[in-house]
């Protein structure tokens, strides 16, 4: 595509509308398990997702609220920039922004949220959320590079759905950084041979993004920190946790079976480059 402002915006989080999995999912199969919006007594909402309430949010839009702390208590108050591709579009525009990079917001956003559900329910909510953005993002304009969100539950779904939304229009894998701390083999085991095999033959690259989903690598921030305080730690950590995390991952031997294939490091930074090369 032709660029107007030579700007890319590397690690854009879009907003799952509500129906992004109602419409999607078997109502007959899984009911009321499917993510759906609920309401509070006080008429505040909230996702339900598998029956519980595994996220706390209602959506990811601090950076487009005015006071950058508050998320409006209702979907109808919800900024549309955040989750109308065409709306968004004006946005990127103000912003001279040529092209987005798309992360889950709901979904995870190492796409960790359906991790530990029931291999069935994973695999679906997964692929309705992939399918979510190449038909309603993806299709409205090509400014938007949606990512892969991956089932886990083994890895043959995991090969598979890779290849399936690259050949939808998805460029890209979504990846944890430490999934041995939620029951599956360690990052290095070769068990993940075939995704690295699949990524490299596709010519996609994998992607980690903040903390990778590691999250008895972080440092405890204390109870009762401010929320500007505490996000300013959380970015401050994360310099820490790249840090261990892409020693191991550079390595481990895995670039040297698969010495094409590529991976990006999101809402990271480069902080972390000073203390691999020192080590």
């Amino acid at each position: 595509m032709e660029y107007k402002f030579n700007r890319i915006d590397v690690d854009a989080h879009y907003q799952e509308k509500p129906d992004t999995w109602t419409s999607r999912m078997s109502a007959e199969r899984w009911g009321n398990r499917i993510p759906h919006l609920e309401e509070n007594s006080d008429g505040s909402q909230y996702w339900l997702i598998d029956g519980t309430r595994r996220i706390e949010r209602l959506a990811s839009c601090v950076a487009v609220v005015p006071d950058r702390e508050t998320v409006p208590p209702r979907w109808e108050e919800i900024p549309e920039i955040v989750y109308d591709p065409i709306a968004r579009l004006g946005a990127m525009d103000r912003d001279e922004v040529d092209v987005q990079v798309l992360y889950p917001n709901i979904t995870g956003g190492t796409g960790e949220t359906f991790f530990d559900t029931e291999p069935d329910f994973e695999a679906g909510a997964v692929r309705a959320y992939n399918d979510y953005l190449a038909e309603e993002v993806l299709g409205a304009s090509d400014r938007y590079v949606p990512l892969t969100v991956i089932p886990y539950s083994d890895i043959e779904r995991t090969v598979e759905e890779v290849r399936y939304t690259t050949s939808r229009g998805h460029r890209g894998v979504i990846m944890l950084s430490a999934p041995h701390q939620r029951g599956k083999p360690h990052f290095n085991d070769r068990y993940w041979d075939p995704l690295w095999a699949t990524c490299q033959d596709l010519g996609i690259p994998v992607n980690f993004h903040g903390s990778g989903g590691a999250p008895k690598m972080r440092i405890e921030i204390l109870k009762g920190t401010s929320g500007r305080r505490s996000r300013a730690l959380t970015g401050s950590i994360g310099f820490n946790l790249q840090a261990q995390f892409y020693a191991n991952f550079l390595l481990s031997g895995i670039l040297d079976r698969f010495p094409k294939l590529t991976f990006v490091c999101a809402e990271s930074g480069i902080g972390w480059v000073p203390y691999l090369l020192e080590m």
